[in-house]
């Protein structure tokens, strides 16, 4: 009799776990409906990859990590006006929705002539956003590979003229680091081995070093950019975000609104305390997921 329960009890298990996987998929399917290709070829892509993650999940769902790693190849769409091409067997299908970061999409509002800096910009979702009503942003991507498709999709939308990309890392002085990886999946790219070792979809997949890049500041940057005034810095770095604020002693002074993600914990305690150290007021914290949370800080009567 137990035995005959143990039997069930599994496959219970086994079903919810499948049923969770699907249900998983099902909400990412919704929320890329009213994505299209460039081409009929890239909405057809978007379609097979769809499909194949349900069946993926159905079969399979441990080993089931986004959706985007069922795409078989690169694809171009439009989510918002803008064309952003992503990567097959990536995590780039992740970031081409504002549901990825709620409290950036909620808060950021640029007009034109503000100035936007992007710390940590993937393959370009708010930084493309942003140039597209009228900024000049200064978007940083470390993670060479990414940072190739992020000038593609700078250049598919015509903003040359104003998006400077720059493929560095940012900490509190000028070095070299290397950048860290699990294969495609870059959206949790860090300058930190096992930085994303907590989360249970990408713990079990490969690091490997991606590139070496060089390390500057973001007050060397916006010297060297000739800007005094930040309308928006942007804080994406996977674990290095309190020495990114380090090294902004002078830039923190003249900015006007921040959204760091931090670390859950002492991280956020930190940078926190920077900001309002730097006469920032905390406006509005929200916890994305058990180990992160967003930050966002104004300065008022500038």
């Amino acid at each position: 009799m137990r035995s005959s329960l143990g039997v069930v009890n599994w496959c219970e298990g086994v079903l919810m776990t499948k049923l969770d996987g699907i249900r998983r998929t099902l909400v990412l399917a919704l929320e890329f409906a009213s994505l299209r290709g460039r081409t009929i070829s890239d909405t057809t892509g978007l379609g097979a990859c769809v499909a194949r993650a349900i069946v993926g999940c159905a079969r399979a769902p441990e080993e089931y990590v986004c959706l985007g790693q069922y795409l078989s190849r690169p694809i171009v769409l439009c989510t918002g006006g803008i064309w952003m091409k992503v990567r097959p067997r990536s995590d780039d299908l992740n970031y081409l929705t504002p549901a990825h970061k709620p409290l950036v999409s909620r808060r950021l509002h640029v007009v034109p002539g503000d100035v936007v800096l992007d710390v940590g910009a993937h393959i370009g979702f708010f930084t493309l956003r942003c140039a597209e009503q009228g900024a000049m942003v200064y978007a940083i991507e470390p993670n060479r590979g990414t940072y190739q498709i992020l000038c593609e999709n700078i250049r598919l939308n015509g903003l040359e003229s104003r998006v400077k990309a720059f493929d560095v890392a940012v900490g509190d002085e000028p070095g070299q680091t290397q950048v860290f990886a699990r294969g495609r999946f870059t959206g949790t790219s860090s300058l930190y081995h096992e930085w994303d070792s907590g989360n249970p979809r990408l713990a079990g997949l490969p690091i490997s070093g991606a590139n070496e890049t060089r390390v500057v500041t973001l007050d060397s940057i916006l010297k060297d950019a000739g800007q005094d005034v930040v309308d928006w810095l942007l804080i994406d770095a996977e674990g290095s975000e309190v020495r990114i604020l380090k090294g902004a002693a002078e830039a923190l002074q003249e900015v006007r609104n921040v959204v760091i993600e931090c670390a859950k914990g002492e991280s956020t305690q930190v940078c926190r305390r920077i900001l309002e150290m730097a006469g920032l007021t905390i406006v509005e914290s929200e916890e994305a997921d058990p180990g992160t949370v967003y930050v966002y800080g104004a300065r008022y009567g500038i």
